[in-house]
């Protein structure tokens, strides 16, 4: 799974590894990275990527984008 991190969350989640298998794939002009982790997808590895919605955009599998962006349209339909 490929995912990218903002600049803001970079150094963070570069030192504190979302998982241990967490690899640097690119790193941006902006400062921002492209990481990829080997996981099988879960309910519990959903909820880690939720802590950061703001700062990480899943970028593969498309079946986790599109669960990822059903779930947080959800959610902010609830503050409307």
């Amino acid at each position: 799974m490929s995912f990218k991190v903002a600049v803001a969350e970079a150094p963070y989640i570069i030192t504190k590894p979302i998982h241990r298998s967490q690899w640097v794939i690119e790193t941006l002009p902006d400062g921002s990275v492209i990481l990829e982790i080997e996981v099988m997808i879960n309910h519990e590895q959903e909820q880690v990527f939720f802590r950061y919605a703001v700062g990480i955009q899943i970028l593969y599998p498309q079946s986790l984008v599109k669960r990822m962006k059903e779930k947080l349209q959800k959610a902010a339909e609830q503050y409307k």
